[in-house]
């Protein structure tokens, strides 16, 4: 391998060396953060520059010096101020990318996934590269009419790529489903009242993707002072109930035990509260 490939070989060792930390089942983060972070901020981005942006062994010469050429274009040098900060930019977009398409597998984007992903693309990006450069020698001689059509064609490429890139989000941010939510039903008790008028308030709420039908019990210091056998509320609906709260012995606190039950689990408690009145049923 030449030596002007060193850079994409040491590329390509650390593309291999992350994906190797990742399936590692014992990773230790100071071996893995040297790894991963030029993985996810640069070298993507670098590799694939290399190959829309690498310098050439010579280009059409302009008729006077005077003539700037642009500093980015296709096949036009990038100087390293230029280079660095492109490849950090396009690194960022790929990151992006690579997290809408993972979230479409089986796989889901997950960190491992992730960096198996940027690897295997900084890879293929680097060897791409590699052949690119190599082959580069043997065309250096047919240049003219022939390199600006390879020219366009890159930079028609390039376009197109950017246009799949840009409709590629625009549909996974607004045509693509939505995630379902987890489903759930809120329970709650709020102390309701003060001195002899003591109460509870008890509610809830269905946030369940179909109606359901619940059942609630309550008890004050482990004795039941009320229960609601059938409570059907479809999704969304809410249910509210004020409970008076006497103690049998009067100053004491009444501990105020509130459970909720499903129909389809009888047997099982699927909310429950609690709520301690102090100085219930005290003489004022």
């Amino acid at each position: 391998m030449r030596q002007k490939n060193l850079d994409l070989v040491g590329a390509i060792c650390l593309a291999v060396a992350a994906s190797g930390w990742a399936l590692l089942p014992n990773r230790p983060p100071l071996v893995g953060i040297p790894l991963v972070v030029p993985l996810v901020f640069f070298l993507p981005g670098y590799t694939l520059s290399q190959i829309f942006f690498r310098k050439r062994s010579a280009h059409p010469a302009s008729s006077s010096g005077l003539i700037l050429h642009p500093r980015l274009k296709i096949n036009r040098p990038l100087g390293d101020v230029d280079l660095f900060v492109f490849s950090l930019g396009l690194s960022l977009v790929i990151d992006i990318i690579t997290g809408f398409l993972l979230n479409l597998v089986p796989a889901g984007l997950q960190w491992q996934s992730w960096t198996l992903s940027l690897g295997l693309l900084t890879a293929l990006s680097a060897l791409l590269s590699v052949l690119l450069r190599r082959n580069q020698a043997t065309h250096v001689k047919n240049k003219g009419v022939a390199w600006a059509r390879t020219r366009h064609l890159k930079e028609g490429a390039l376009l197109a790529s950017a246009l799949i890139v840009a409709t590629l989000a625009i549909w996974l941010a607004t045509i693509r489903p939505p995630q379902p939510q987890p489903s759930f039903t809120q329970f709650w008790m709020l102390p309701s009242g003060a001195g002899k008028g003591c109460a509870v308030l008890i509610g809830m709420q269905n946030f369940e993707t179909a109606p359901l039908i619940y059942r609630v019990e309550v008890t004050s210091n482990g004795k039941q002072v009320a229960s609601w056998p059938s409570i059907t509320l479809a999704t969304q609906q809410q249910w509210n109930q004020q409970l008076p709260v006497s103690p049998a012995v009067p100053g004491v606190d009444a501990v105020i035990d509130a459970r909720l039950y499903r129909d389809d689990q009888p047997g099982t408690i699927y909310r429950e509260v609690h709520v301690t009145l102090h100085g219930c049923g005290d003489t004022p």
